[in-house]
C-alpha cells in the first residue's frame, strides 16, 4: 500500500493548517502520480502545458490590450466601424487587386470599371464651303475619321453645319442628308434626314432655305481599324441646288469614344 507522507521545511517556522470545508458529504482528494507543485488561484501555468481547447473568450472586460489584426481575427472579436481609424488597406475590403480603374462590388470583390467610359475624344472643323447640283445623292466633299482604340469601342458622333437650298417656282424644297462609313455613296448609311421647306402649293418665283443642322449617331465599328465617314446630299423634292458651310459658318465634328465592355 501506498503511504503518504507531509514533510515538514528544515528551514520553515510557520504552521501550515489543513482546513476541512463545511460538508457533511465524504469527498476524496486523489493526488497525481507524479511529481511536481500543486497549483492554486495564485500559481502561473505555462502555456506550453496547456491542451485542449479554450472556451469562448469575451474581450469586452479586456484593458490595456492593444491586439494584433491576427489576433482580433483569431478570437473572432468584432471591431466597431466607428473604432477604426486611419486607412482600411484595400485587400481587407474584398477580394481581387483594387487600382485607380477598379470598385468593389456588393459581393465585396473588386472588379474593372467597365462600360460607359469616355476613353478618347476628337474634335475638329470643316471651314470649307462646299455646293452641289441637287439630284441623286451625292458626296458633299465633307469627310472625317477616327481610329478606335478598343474593338468594344462605341463611338458618339456629333456633327454640326450649316445647310442651304434653294429652287425656282417650286412649292416644296426637300433635301436628305446621310452620313455614311467611308468616302463614298456605297459606305454603310449610319444616319439620314430631311431638310425641307414647304410652300403650301403656292410656289414664290425664286426660294431659298438656310438653317443650322446639328445630328448626333452611335456606331460600333467593331474594329481599331481607323474609320472614315462622309455627308452626302441627295434631292427629295424641287430642290435646285445646295450649299453647306456659308461664310462666316463652318461644321464641327465631334467624336466621344465610349468603352463598350
Amino acid at each position: 500500500m501506498a503511504k503518504v507522507k507531509i514533510q515538514g521545511h528544515a528551514s520553515g517556522t510557520g504552521v501550515l493548517t489543513v482546513t476541512a470545508p463545511n460538508t457533511s458529504t465524504d469527498r476524496t482528494i486523489t493526488l497525481p502520480d507524479s511529481t511536481g507543485t500543486i497549483l492554486d488561484e495564485n500559481s502561473s501555468l505555462p502555456a506550453g502545458n496547456l491542451t485542449g481547447n479554450l472556451p469562448a473568450i469575451d474581450g469586452s472586460n479586456l484593458t490595456g490590450v492593444a491586439p494584433t489584426k491576427s489576433v482580433v481575427e483569431a478570437l473572432g472579436i468584432d471591431v466597431p466601424a466607428t473604432n477604426l481609424t486611419g486607412t482600411v488597406p484595400t485587400a481587407s475590403l474584398g477580394s481581387g487587386t483594387a487600382d485607380a480603374d477598379s470598385f468593389l462590388r456588393g459581393d465585396g470583390a473588386w472588379e474593372a470599371a467597365g462600360g460607359g467610359k469616355i476613353i478618347g475624344y476628337q474634335y475638329s472643323t470643316d471651314t470649307t464651303y462646299r455646293e452641289g447640283t441637287a439630284g441623286s445623292e451625292a458626296v458633299t466633299g465633307l469627310t472625317f475619321a477616327y481610329t478606335p482604340s478598343a474593338v468594344t469601342s462605341r463611338l458618339f458622333v456629333s456633327l454640326a453645319f450649316s445647310a442651304k437650298s434653294w429652287g425656282i417656282t417650286v412649292s416644296n424644297i426637300i433635301l436628305r442628308w446621310r452620313v455614311r462609313t467611308g468616302t463614298t455613296t456605297g459606305g454603310t448609311e449610319l444616319f439620314n434626314t430631311h431638310f425641307a421647306m414647304y410652300n403650301g402649293g403656292n410656289p414664290p418665283q425664286t426660294d431659298s432655305f438656310l438653317a443650322g443642322q446639328n445630328y448626333s449617331f452611335i456606331h460600333h465599328p467593331n474594329t481599331t481599324s481607323a474609320q472614315n465617314y462622309c455627308l452626302t446630299c441627295e434631292d427629295g423634292g424641287d430642290a435646285l441646288e445646295w450649299s453647306i458651310n456659308t461664310v462666316p459658318s463652318f461644321a464641327t465634328i465631334s467624336i466621344l469614344e465610349i468603352d463598350g465592355s
